[in-house]
């Protein structure tokens, strides 16, 4: 097969999820752009909220990501029954979902308030617990959304994804609008309305994908809610799956937390400079997640064809696929940084209100940190491509062990370095980012292609011990 083939076959896959973490985003950036009509302290308030639920969802959404990969080996494998086996896999999914974002619900809602012991302003603690409060419980119906996403997907059948997602944003912005600024005689709740704005979003969102997917011939057999009865736990099946999962989904969330958990370093180092360097950091940085987005879609989409090669121990098709997600990579983030470059003032300014206060201040700081995030991308999206390969080929603990090397034995000292010691300010934050991902691509990626090769020695051993 050509490396071109493979590019189209990867492209079918990866762009309705690209364009659908794109829209996801929008979601967040809606958010953003109504605290910056508040004003600059409810951005760097919110930016505090946002982070801390950003670690806990991105760890929690990493627990069930694997389950995709799981899916989508057993549909490989096919069988008889294996329609029942999926369905029967998704409904165990949906209930570790639920009980994981139950669990990190109550994580955030206690844990916010310590963040003064780490340097936070407690006036900007105070505004954007308001927000927390109601935007934590986001997480539960998030979470029901990446199991039936991961599902259908598995299946190489991304449904209504991207329409839903766009519908969302519609809707969030509507909702963003009443309950943050009101309506007639009512002033609306300001801050905290961004997060009540994002709960019924979220809501509607797993439900009208499912409603959605339930029409789909393929699909409906499989996405069924669980029921009283309808899952036993009990059953061989069932702990097999969930041992499977949690092997697979707790090195992953933990490698998703460590990189959020890095970025959340590197928040509450802005937070340390003064608001508008908290402001300005959090504005520069959504530019970053919006080239994250096209990453992870593009690592999905790899992940589940590797995962589907992998059964017949594939090698020279893992080694195609990575060569291509490679490349495509460096061309999608190479397309954003000339977008970066070019009009950074303009950007910024999209979620700044001219007649607020300390806006040049903001604009100031942020403005040449789009450069910095037209440069830390390239390594932003070739770690995470990496990541999706290391858990296509189910190797999610060596992920873990290597972004815990690259984020926090190199990437936090060496921002603590340029901030502190040689006083870069927030540019020395995004320099330390920089090499931190960088670090941590280049390890994941040797060790991909470390396990491709251990699977070719072990074909030709086997080869041999046949002849």
């Amino acid at each position: 097969m050509k490396a071109g083939t493979t590019v189209k076959e990867i492209s079918v896959l990866a762009w309705p999820l690209v364009l659908m973490q794109l829209a996801s985003i929008a979601l967040t950036t809606t958010d953003l752009i109504m605290m910056g009509m508040l004003g600059p302290t409810e951005i760097a308030a919110g930016g505090i909220a946002i982070t801390l639920f950003g670690l806990l969802r991105t760890s929690s959404v990493g627990l069930v990501t694997p389950m995709g990969n799981l899916l989508a080996q057993t549909w490989a494998k096919g069988g008889i029954s294996v329609r029942a086996r999926l369905a029967a896999q998704v409904r165990l999914g949906l209930l570790l979902a639920t009980a994981c974002g139950a669990l990190m619900v109550g994580v955030m809602l206690i844990a916010f308030p310590f963040l003064r012991f780490l340097g936070q302003d407690p006036q900007l603690l105070s505004l954007g617990y308001s927000l927390l409060i109601f935007l934590a419980p986001s997480l539960i119906p998030l979470l029901w959304l990446q199991v039936l996403r991961n599902a259908a997907v598995a299946l190489k059948r991304p449904g209504p994804l991207l329409l839903i997602t766009l519908v969302a944003v519609l809707v969030n912005i509507g909702l963003n609008l009443l309950f943050v600024f009101g309506i007639g005689a009512w002033t609306g709740m300001g801050l905290p309305g961004v997060g009540l704005a994002t709960l019924f979003t979220q809501t509607l969102m797993a439900v009208g994908f499912y409603a959605l997917v339930r029409r789909d011939a393929l699909l409906a057999p499989v996405l069924r809610l669980p029921t009283p009865g309808s899952v036993s736990l009990h059953s061989i099946s069932a702990r097999l799956f969930i041992r499977d999962t949690l092997r697979l989904g707790l090195p992953t969330g933990a490698a998703y937390a460590s990189e959020a958990g890095f970025v959340s370093v590197l928040t509450l180092v802005a937070g340390t400079l003064g608001a508008a360097s908290l402001a300005a950091h959090t504005l520069a940085f959504q530019y970053v997640n919006i080239a994250f987005m096209v990453a992870i879609g593009l690592s999905h989409a790899v992940s589940i064809h590797m995962s589907h090669a992998l059964p017949q121990r594939d090698t020279s098709r893992l080694r195609l696929l990575a060569k291509a997600i490679i490349r495509m990579g460096f061309v999608a983030m190479g397309a954003v940084a000339i977008i970066y470059v070019t009009i950074p003032q303009t950007l910024i300014g999209l979620f700044l209100e001219e007649n607020t206060d300390n806006v040049s201040s903001v604009l100031q700081i942020a403005v040449p940190l789009l450069a910095l995030a037209a440069l830390l991308q390239f390594a932003d999206c070739q770690q995470n491509l990496a990541v999706g390969a290391m858990r296509g080929i189910l190797k999610a603990r060596d992920t873990f062990l290597l972004t815990m090397v690259g984020y926090w034995l190199i990437g936090v000292p060496v921002v603590l370095v340029f901030t502190y010691v040689l006083h870069m300010g927030v540019n020395g934050i995004w320099l330390g980012f920089f090499i931190g991902l960088s670090a941590t691509a280049l390890l994941l990626w040797w060790r991909f292609y470390y396990y491709v090769r251990q699977m070719e020695h072990q074909a030709q051993r086997q080869r041999k011990a046949q002849s």
